[in-house]
């Protein structure tokens, strides 16, 4: 039985099919997160509750209708005004109906659910839609429209209208082809995981537009099989499945979990959030790494170093995790033929040497 909420998310055994809540149990903060519920059929809260109620097997908040979590079998209340938080993140069910009641719903409350084939929308809802599998928010005064989630069976409409996704808009499908029309921007979508935990056997780009410097986090987790970007040259990025993707010489995304990381050939920038594949801990980046090899010279290396393009590989620590504190061990480069390595203190040690040497030519 559960009867207090914590703000951090509450991940819970998948094979739990049933939760009561007593009748002290209230939601503290404006965010409720019960995950990994991906067998939950029965949801129940003590008559004396004087915050829930349970209707259809969903969770309901008394004075405001909102709905915060739900089960594989429920059907949401034609009253709900709002489905917040995850509420029917994992589940297994295979189609679902949002009532017209529906005002809002949060960007994550349907987000990695493997088995979704159709969503349905009552008719005279004012701010969401169904268009080609997809459940489709409307343009309000707060929101532009937008592809809020797909399932195995979508197609991203190509209305110029439709400029953007929910940030976790395909998380968790399994599809043979996903195609993402040229309508669709991502190049301002930073912290987005529109693919997280997908399979994916073939997803193209029609107009990959994204350029910025910041996070990037599109595929974690993802099983895809191949990335095509109609817009660009072959020659211009390169995706290796269970490896790594590139694009205009900058590394998005590393696959791999290996204790050495080998720069790939011609890359020159990386992504701070290229690393949270890594297996150990999914969210500490770069865990298991403890080596970097690259292919060139250790002036080259530095010079990349010293432009802050790579910088921040040199310090690889999870600084909000204090239990999960992993540095590099060894630098390895190329000298001639030759592959030769020193320690990162060694490494860093020629930047102190050369800041000292500008201090005393500057005095």
């Amino acid at each position: 039985m559960i009867s207090q909420y914590r703000k951090d998310n509450i991940y819970l055994n998948s094979n739990i099919k049933s939760i009561k809540f007593n009748k002290f149990f209230k939601v503290t903060d404006d965010f409720f997160s019960l995950l990994g519920l991906s067998n939950l059929e029965k949801i129940e809260i003590d008559n004396d509750n004087p915050y829930f109620y349970v209707e259809n097997n969903c969770l309901i908040s008394k004075n405001d209708k909102v709905l915060y979590l739900g089960t594989n079998n429920s059907i949401i209340p034609s009253d709900v005004k709002e489905i917040a938080g995850v509420a029917f993140s994992y589940r297994k069910f295979t189609s679902i109906k949002i009532p017209k009641s529906v005002e809002s719903i949060d960007e994550a409350a349907f987000a990695f659910c493997p088995n979704l084939e159709t969503f349905e929308v009552e008719e005279g809802n004012p701010n969401y839609y169904v268009k080609n599998n997809c459940l489709m928010r409307d343009k309000d005064a707060n929101h532009e429209p937008m592809v809020l989630f797909g399932t195995k069976n979508s197609v991203i409409p190509t209305d110029s209208s439709i400029t953007t996704m929910g940030y976790l808009a395909f998380s968790g499908v399994t599809m043979n082809e996903l195609v993402v029309p040229s309508n669709i921007t991502i190049k301002k979508s930073i912290e987005s995981y529109f693919f997280a935990c997908s399979h994916i056997k073939k997803l193209i780009f029609k107009n990959w537009d994204y350029n910025s410097e910041d996070t990037f986090s599109f595929f974690r987790n993802a099983d895809i099989d191949n990335i095509i970007l109609e817009n660009y040259s072959s020659s211009d990025y390169h995706y290796e499945k269970n490896k790594y993707f590139v694009v205009n010489n900058m590394l998005l995304e590393y696959w791999g979990n290996e204790t050495t990381f080998v720069v790939p050939d011609g890359v020159d920038r990386i992504y701070t959030s290229a690393f949270y594949h890594d297996e150990v801990n999914p969210f500490a980046w770069g865990s298991s790494i403890k080596e970097i090899k690259y292919n060139g010279s250790l002036d080259d290396l530095r010079k990349l170093y010293d432009d802050d393009k790579i910088k921040f590989m040199f310090t690889i620590v999870d600084t909000d995790r204090d239990e999960h504190n992993y540095l590099l061990e060894k630098i390895t480069y190329k000298d001639g033929n030759v592959y030769k390595s020193i320690s990162l203190e060694e490494f860093l040690s020629g930047f102190k040497e050369k800041d000292n040497s500008d201090n005393n030519i500057n005095k």
